[in-house]
């Protein structure tokens, strides 16, 4: 297969229906194919599609760190949106994926601004009123994501990164 086709099954892939299993475990075993090496021409690559590659990046480093993917790209009628919402324990966390085709001085967790944050919450408190179990303990994580040609992505968790006030 060719490094073309390759993206389109990554980054173009649509939502996984029930019949599909096979296709996402075909996906994933690209994925892990991806975790070791990435391929030339991501320099070329639009900005959107490097961004969905690193959601779905981070959504397999998160499972295989014991999570549950409960929802992606979920958007409230408000205008809040979250990238990936999981399950951890009997808790929730809200993930904001930040990616960067290519490492510099500034990090990818930085671009998470004030207004950023704002839309995050925005949604999780949408989510969490439509569970209407208040008890729910909840978490906002980031996941960086530096992706560069030829080598292994490089993602780290940010834990709790902010909270539910601006101060925080």
């Amino acid at each position: 297969m060719s490094d073309a086709w390759d993206w389109f099954c990554l980054v173009f892939w649509p939502r996984v229906r029930r019949g599909w299993r096979r296709r996402l475990l075909g996906m994933e075993l690209r994925l892990c194919n991806l975790e070791r090496c990435l391929p030339a021409g991501l320099s070329r690559v639009h900005p959107h599609a490097i961004g969905r590659l690193g959601e779905r990046l981070a959504a397999l480093h998160l499972r295989r760190a014991g999570g549950r993917l409960l929802w992606r790209n979920y958007r409230c009628p408000d205008g809040g949106e979250i990238d990936l919402v999981f399950g951890e324990g009997r808790g929730l966390v809200f993930v904001e994926v930040k990616t960067r085709a290519r490492s510099g001085a500034i990090r990818p967790a930085l671009a998470v601004n004030r207004d950023k944050r704002r839309l995050v919450r925005k949604a999780a408190w949408h989510w969490h009123r439509r569970i209407g179990n208040p008890r729910i303990p909840l978490r906002f994580d980031i996941v960086e994501l530096v992706l560069q040609e030829g080598s292994p992505p490089r993602v780290q968790r940010l834990r709790d990164a902010f909270g539910w006030n601006e101060a925080q």
